[in-house]
């Protein structure tokens, strides 16, 4: 129904690869009844000068505040987590090389303190860029669970107090 971009990099903006037409989001608005919130970071640690901007999309849903770092490229700001405020299930790069490494990703999570955190943008057989495997991020990290499918569904009550890192695997 829906598809948050992050950013127009074809790689991650390929609509006409769609199935169908879904709503696009690339700015805060209300869309079938579910507000998204968009905040301007940047695709590297150089104001955007090297990959450009990159768009960080938060939405409530079900009473879980899910936050879509896309391909961020720095650690937030202070005033930026704040405005962010709480955040539950967050979605973050943690390949390095053209976004965020292992090192970054920790620090973000530190700042938001979210009770799920889903790894994305990292080497899989999929993926032939030379950005670092999941394993990488992992490493030395408790609380791992690893889902069978791509797709999970998460309910309030069932969120971990600690940290929790679901891994998914790519989807077919």
């Amino acid at each position: 129904d829906m598809a948050v971009i992050s950013h127009e990099h074809e790689d991650h903006a390929d609509i006409a690869s769609l199935p169908s037409q879904p709503l696009l989001i690339r700015t805060s608005c209300l869309a079938q009844g579910v507000d998204f919130d968009v905040y301007k970071t940047f695709h590297d640690n150089s104001q955007g000068k090297e990959r450009g901007e990159n768009r960080v999309t938060c939405f409530l849903m079900d009473e879980i505040r899910v936050c879509h770092m896309g391909d961020v490229g720095h650690v937030l700001s202070d005033s930026l987590v704040e405005e962010i405020g709480a955040v539950d299930v967050l979605l973050l790069p943690v390949g390095g090389t053209f976004t965020i490494g292992p090192a970054e990703a920790d620090a973000n999570i530190a700042l938001l303190k979210p009770r799920i955190v889903i790894p994305m943008h990292y080497h899989t057989e999929k993926c032939g860029f030379p950005i670092l495997p999941l394993d990488a991020f992992l490493e030395g990290k408790r609380n791992i669970r690893r889902s069978p499918g791509s797709e999970v569904a998460l309910h309030r009550e069932d969120l971990p107090e600690e940290c929790t890192y679901l891994c998914l695997p790519p989807a077919n």
